[in-house]
């Protein structure tokens, strides 16, 4: 009888033990793993708190150290998301916040990673790889003569010298002379030349580009500051006028 009374008496100050029902309200220890399964159309399990104004919902901790397991894993084998935050009648969608070690920054830690490389739809990001939009406009003009800033422009020229406005930007019928039979030379164009490629629009040649050869003289009609040349040949390689596209790289400013 004594044993029977010491029993009902310790019981409910007994230290939780696995296989143990989990008790509302107080502490459950567990030395395995826990598993609660469902099976069913919805979700297995909902953790509510329904109190108005204050209170979450749930609340997971650990105590695993980097290169270990992470507090929380949320795993979809069936092919669907993994994860979905919902905040309604909210302005904040929800904070990721990390304290650094000591003698560590905010700038040496990252808010998550990631191995997807696809665009992230809405994604508005502050920084890209470190740098504020002003920063990447600073070194980008570092590398370029007299603070300039790289631009792009392109035309479809006829054989006549004249440009397809409906398939150019940054060339006009202003910027070229065609005095010689298959020499085209441009100037004052915004985007100045660095780099230039042309390809025939559907008819046999050959083709080259000229970045370097400021005052051609009789070719280009002897005009000064010519900042680019494109000649057109036959199949034979003769100088002839062929319809081209032209694709610019270079720099404004």
């Amino acid at each position: 009888m004594s044993a029977i009374v010491l029993a009902v008496c310790v019981a409910p100050f007994a230290v939780a033990a696995d296989g143990d029902a989990v008790r509302a309200g107080s502490r459950t220890t567990f030395t395995d793993i826990t598993r609660i399964l469902g099976n069913n159309a919805g979700y297995a399990t909902q953790q509510s708190n329904l109190r108005n104004g204050d209170g979450g919902a749930a609340r997971y901790g650990c105590r695993s150290v980097a290169g270990k397991e992470f507090c929380l894993l949320s795993k979809n084998t069936g092919g669907g998301g993994a994860f979905r935050f919902e905040a309604q009648n909210s302005l904040l969608g929800g904070s990721i916040e990390v304290d650094v070690p000591t003698g560590r920054t905010a700038d040496d830690a990252r808010p998550f990673t990631t191995n997807a490389t696809g665009i992230a739809t809405g994604l508005n990001a502050d920084r890209l790889d470190g740098l504020h939009a002003a920063d990447i406009i600073t070194a980008a003009r570092a590398q370029n003569p007299a603070g300039s800033a790289p631009s792009f422009a392109f035309a479809r020229v006829t054989s006549a010298g004249q440009t397809d406005q409906s398939r150019s930007q940054g060339v006009t019928d202003a910027n070229i002379t065609h005095s010689t039979a298959g020499v085209y030379c441009f100037t004052s164009l915004t985007s100045r030349p660095k780099n230039a490629t042309v390809t025939l629009d559907g008819v046999p040649g050959e083709t080259s580009v000229d970045t370097t050869t400021n005052n051609p003289g009789a070719d280009c009609n002897n005009q000064t500051n010519v900042e680019l040349i494109v000649r057109t040949y036959d199949s034979a390689g003769a100088l002839a006028d062929k319809p081209f596209y032209l694709s610019i790289t270079g720099t404004t400013g």
